[in-house]
């Protein structure tokens, strides 16, 4: 985990990944265990669950029941479960912030989608105090990933252009 231990923030801010049915992937599972044990460390006093994914099953509801396992009282914990990609998990998390009066955020989730999503929820008008990710598994697997990303990096910032031509 990259996070500052000693840097406070209001909230850890956690990105949902694929839920099978029921069950929360593996990588969504690293990604709670990381937000979890921030969470223990006192680096911010709340979680922020922030997927919807558009499956049966909210990635945000699966991110709830780990995080209760994980010992993270009910009332620490928020939920945002419409978004359905990285840029409306940071229009719908900056929402949610300023709903409940949050101004700093730990943003958790793999290695290779920080850099896109940190440019997407600064966009969205949020301070990072820091941000952290799981244990990165071996080249052969994440590489696919980091490629993957550079497509999905191209589309969120189409996306960004077009959100902001419709304000003007």
């Amino acid at each position: 985990m990259a996070a500052q231990d000693k840097r406070n923030a209001d909230v850890i801010v956690v990105l949902g990944c694929a839920v099978r049915g029921d069950i929360a992937s593996p990588a969504l599972v690293r990604r709670m265990d990381c937000a979890i044990a921030l969470f223990h460390r006192g680096v911010a006093p709340r979680l922020l669950l922030s997927g919807g994914g558009g499956r049966q099953r909210a990635e945000a509801a699966a991110m709830r029941d780990l995080a209760l396992a994980g010992g993270v009282p009910a009332e620490a914990i928020l939920t945002e479960s419409a978004s359905h990609n990285t840029n409306e998990n940071a229009a719908f998390t900056a929402r949610l912030m300023r709903d409940h009066g949050f101004s700093s955020l730990v943003l958790v989730s793999e290695a290779y989608h920080l850099p896109r999503a940190r440019l997407l929820f600064r966009a969205a008008g949020l301070a990072i105090a820091s941000m952290a990710h799981p244990p990165r598994r071996s080249l052969t697997r994440e590489w696919p990933l980091w490629l993957r990303e550079g497509v999905a990096l191209a589309v969120s910032l189409m996306r960004l252009l077009r959100a902001g031509l419709r304000r003007s």
